[in-house]
C-alpha cells in the first residue's frame, strides 16, 4: 500500500507541477489573442461604417493584420434597409459571397442607415480549447464568435 501511495503522490505532483500550469498559461494567451482579434475587428467594421464602404485594400489589410498561423472564419453581413408597399421596413441580407465578390471587382458600397456586422471565429479553435478538449472527454468545446457592427453612417456614391 505504501508504494501504492507514492506513485499517486508522484503522479499528482506532475500534474500540479506541469499540466496545470501549461492549462493557465494556455488560457491566459487565448484571452490576449481573443482581446486582439477583437480589437482589429473592432477598428475594421468602425472604419467600414464611417466611411460607407469597404474596398479590397481595407479588407486585405484587416486579413493581414490577424495572425498568420491561425485560420479563421470570417463572415462579413451588410443588411440593406428596405420598405414594402405598406411602408413597413424590413432588411435584405447580404453575406461574404455577395461581399467578397463585388470588393475585389470595385468597392463595396452600403447606405447610410444600413447595418454591417463582422463575425469572427477560429476555426480549430485556441490552444486552451485543445487542451481542455484533450482533457476532457466532455466533447466538443464550441467557442464563441466574435461579433461586431453597427449602423453604417456614412455612404458614398
Amino acid at each position: 500500500m505504501d508504494s501504492f501511495g507514492r506513485i499517486a503522490e508522484i503522479l499528482v505532483t506532475i500534474v500540479l507541477l506541469f499540466v496545470v500550469p501549461v492549462i493557465i498559461y494556455a488560457g491566459i494567451s487565448e484571452s490576449n489573442r481573443n482581446m486582439y482579434i477583437t480589437t482589429q475587428t473592432r477598428m475594421f467594421a468602425d472604419k467600414v461604417r464611417n466611411q460607407g464602404y469597404i474596398s479590397s485594400g481595407m479588407y486585405e489589410e484587416y486579413i493581414g493584420s490577424l495572425s498568420e498561423d491561425t485560420v479563421y472564419d470570417i463572415k462579413l453581413i451588410h443588411s440593406v434597409r428596405a420598405y414594402d408597399e405598406e411602408g413597413n421596413c424590413f432588411y435584405i441580407d447580404h453575406y461574404n459571397s455577395d461581399i467578397l465578390q463585388n470588393i475585389y471587382e470595385e468597392d463595396y458600397h452600403m447606405y447610410a442607415g444600413d447595418y454591417f456586422m463582422v463575425e469572427i471565429r477560429e476555426a480549430s479553435g485556441g490552444l486552451f480549447s485543445r487542451l481542455l478538449q484533450r482533457l476532457l472527454p466532455a466533447g466538443d468545446i464550441k467557442q464563441t464568435p466574435i461579433r461586431y457592427g453597427g449602423i453604417v453612417r456614412d455612404e458614398t456614391e
